[in-house]
């Protein structure tokens, strides 16, 4: 798990250029630097409501996350690897609805539109 989770956050580091995709960071990847920038690209995923959203209003609460975790989810071991995963990286509220048993993981559709600079 420890490998596929730090696969994970490489994964949450590297741009296709889709409005989906992480954005870029203002400066170059750096070995000695490199567990904290992969942290930080991953906090930075689920503070973005397009990105990973929590809905706690039902009777059954519901979590909305990027796409590419269901792609993906074998690697975390299902949809409730995925849970654990996240919860290492969002606000205590979310992680309670993420530990919550019978809450509900949903996927936001993925935007492949490219993420062109404003002209």
């Amino acid at each position: 798990m420890v490998t596929t989770v730090y696969a994970w956050s490489e994964q949450s580091a590297i741009n296709c250029a889709a409005v989906s995709c992480p954005p870029l960071i203002p400066e170059a990847y750096d070995g000695r630097r490199l567990d904290g920038q992969l942290d930080a690209r991953v906090h930075a995923f689920v503070g973005d409501p397009a990105q990973f959203e929590v809905d706690d209003s039902g009777a059954r609460p519901e979590v909305r996350v990027n796409q590419v975790l269901d792609w993906f989810n074998v690697d975390f071991g299902g949809h409730d690897g995925v849970k654990s995963f996240l919860a290492r990286y969002v606000s205590q509220e979310a992680r309670e609805v993420l530990e919550r048993p019978g809450s509900r993981l949903s996927f936001i559709d993925y935007d492949w539109t490219l993420n062109d600079i404003p002209r």
